[in-house]
């Protein structure tokens, strides 16, 4: 019996219907702390999202206290899915700027 572990990459996709792009998949590119747009009327605190690309390069931030809106699973890595994956151009299209 062999104690090597096996990884492979994650998607994720919203199941609820007001999720952004709900139902279309997107891997799991990392984690971070993200910081919502502030509201007049409360600030909001910032929180650990899921850092997630869909396939034609646009980035989402998806917080994981949602967790009962959105479903992940793993995926296997295969030489036609290594290869879209090294074809994405990734774009932005949110401002990332930072303000002080």
């Amino acid at each position: 019996m062999s104690n090597e572990t096996k990884s492979y990459p994650v998607s994720l996709r919203w199941t609820h219907q007001y999720g952004y792009r709900s139902g279309e998949w997107a891997n799991i590119i990392g984690v971070a702390m993200v910081e919502p747009v502030k509201l007049k009327e409360r600030p909001l605190e910032p929180r650990l999202c899921y850092t997630v690309m869909y396939q034609d390069g646009v980035y989402d931030s998806v917080p994981m206290s949602d967790r009962d809106n959105f479903e992940i699973k793993a995926n296997r890595v295969t030489p036609h899915t290594m290869t879209m994956s090294l074809n994405i151009k990734p774009k932005i299209d949110f401002d990332i700027s930072i303000e002080e």
